[in-house]
């Protein structure tokens, strides 16, 4: 078990304590933002990759259907911290082979989210950074790494359920001498969040 893992497993155990604890009452699925969250999350992106290649820049762009988890901590009604794993999964089927897989992703991120207001229905904006790991077979790569930022915004129309969009950028630095490039990812889309609090 590395260490990463260890923290995490320690700090959701406290985070459970410490909502748990009669101080402040059992703040798990009780209807109130605050305390401990999950949410599970299905959205449809428009993906693109782009390479610098000695012949100039190639960009290919794709459909991707992504599925996130997180688990979290609200300190209060408006704020959420959160740490979890997306997953996108662009056409593997495809006709033209150099073409399958292109663009799938998997990652892990940490970030946060404001709600505007104390109950649903609520506007709210996101913010995370992580970890991607992309697939781009064009460049003869089974799969490239990189850090990841995204960005985003939405609706949680009634409790327990969102409408969002996102913004999500990673880059994956060339290394000189090795004949690998600098390749980005950029995808943009819709998702439906699940929100447990």
């Amino acid at each position: 078990m590395n260490t990463l893992t260890k923290l995490t497993i320690i700090a959701g155990f406290l985070l459970f304590v410490h909502a748990s604890s009669p101080a402040r009452g059992i703040l798990i699925f009780d209807g109130n933002r605050g305390g401990i969250t999950g949410e599970f999350a299905l959205g449809l992106y428009s993906t693109s990759l782009a390479a610098d290649l000695s012949g100039g820049r190639q960009t290919m762009h794709i459909g991707t259907f992504s599925a996130a988890a997180r688990l979290g901590f609200a300190p209060t009604d408006y704020v959420s911290l959160y740490c979890g794993d997306r997953l996108a999964i662009s056409d593997w089927f495809a006709v033209e082979k150099d073409k399958a897989w292109g663009g799938s992703h998997l990652g892990f991120e940490v970030g946060g989210s404001y709600y505007i207001d104390q109950d649903a229905p609520s506007p709210y904006v996101e913010a995370a950074v992580g970890y991607l790991l992309f697939f781009y077979d064009p460049f003869q790569d089974k799969y490239r790494t990189g850090a990841c930022v995204v960005v985003g915004g939405g609706y949680e129309f009634t409790k327990h359920a969102a409408l969002g969009l996102e913004l999500l950028m990673a880059n994956s630095k060339g290394r000189p001498g090795t004949g690998r490039v600098d390749i980005g990812l950029w995808s943009f889309g819709a998702k439906l969040r699940i929100l447990g609090y």
